[in-house]
This record gives structure tokens, sequence and C-alpha cells, in this order.
């Protein structure tokens, strides 16, 4: 696993200054809330002290600042004979740090949990059971999907947009309590579902 922190030192300040626009160009970006970057700091700390997740363990935030290191261990690079080295340490880190962090966000996107506790990838989905959340969060939760919105998102890609009828499944018994409860059915296997005289679908046996 590649360490997210590590230094780089230098003998000057014009190598830190070269450095430092090389990595802003890549896309990291100086702390200045952190550290002032001038000559004086670069002679008062160890180095440009660099982490994928400056802001938060979970979050990917490429930041950059002078620093000391604070860490025997650290891995470290000096500009003076390891220009190239920390160079292109500094590019592998950066894209493989952005690219774990985008596929975690797309695995956590790309699934959806139930309130059983179970988890389904929704390109495994079907088609009904994508339109049964669209019209549970609308007509037992009295609210649209909001965030998760990736669930219409999926309709519209794999399915044209269109919506299904609501067909909850009998077993599912909370949900169909608050169906008779607000009116909308009897509760009884195939029994429609209708909501202010529209005809929106049916009770499903399992």
């Amino acid at each position: 696993m590649e360490e997210k922190d590590f230094l780089v030192s230098a003998t000057s300040f014009e190598l830190y200054t070269a450095f430092k626009n090389e990595c802003e160009k890549i896309g990291w970006e100086y702390n200045h809330n952190f550290t002032g970057f001038n000559i004086k700091n670069s002679v008062d700390f160890d180095g440009l002290f660099f982490s994928t997740h400056w802001d938060d363990d979970d979050k990917y935030s490429p930041k950059f600042s002078l620093s000391n290191s604070g860490r025997p261990n650290l891995i470290s690079f000096n500009l003076d004979y390891e220009w190239n080295r920390a160079l292109t340490h500094v590019i592998t880190i950066f894209d493989n740090s952005k690219k774990a962090y985008e596929d975690t966000l797309k695995s956590k996107e790309n699934t959806w949990g139930t309130f059983y506790g179970k988890k389904f990838k929704l390109s495994e989905m079907s088609h009904q059971h994508l339109s049964n959340i669209v019209h549970y969060y609308k007509y037992v939760c009295n609210t649209h999907l909001g965030t998760r919105d990736i669930i219409n998102e999926e309709i519209t890609k794999r399915f044209g947009g269109i919506l299904l009828p609501y067909h909850p499944l009998i077993s599912f018994v909370s949900e169909i309590d608050y169906l008779k409860q607000e009116g909308y059915t009897t509760g009884e296997p195939n029994a429609d579902i209708i909501v202010k005289g529209k005809w929106i679908g049916k009770i499903l046996y399992n």
C-alpha cells in the first residue's frame, strides 16, 4: 500500500519554488493557511510535507506545505539530487490516490441499502425494484429521493426513464400497513393501490 504522506526537502528556496510550481500544475494545492511560502520558512522547516488526505482521512484533498516531518520513517526526497524521483513520486501518488478515491465514491454511489440491511448493486436491480423505491419514497415516506436520486438516474440510463407501476410485495408488512392506513389500498394480494383517484399499482404476492 502506498504511503499517502511524504516529505520533499531542498537546500535552496529556488528549488522549492520550482518544485512547488510543478506540483501545482499536476493538481496539488499549496496550503497557505498552514504555513506561508517564503524564504524564512523554507529554512526553518524540514521541507514540503505532502498529504493526499490533508483535510480528512476519508476525503481526497491533495495538499502540501512547508512543515516539519514529525515522523522518522516518513518517505522523503531531496531535490538537490532526487528531483526526478521526487516528481515521479508526486505524480504517481496524486494519480493513484485520486483513482482510489473516485473508485470508492463510485462503489458507494452504485449500491443501495434496504430497510432490511441488504445491499444491491444498482446495475443488478430490476426495473420493478428501482421503480418501487421511487414510489415508496413518494407515497410512504412522503418525500422525493433527494440525494439518492441515483435511483432515477439508473432508471433513465437503463430503462429510458420509464417508471413502472408500484408493486410492493405483500410480505413488506409495514409498507402495506401504511398504504392501508392512508386508504390507498385494502392490503390484500392483487389489491389496487389508488392515490387521489389515480391508479398507481397493485400489491403482489412474494
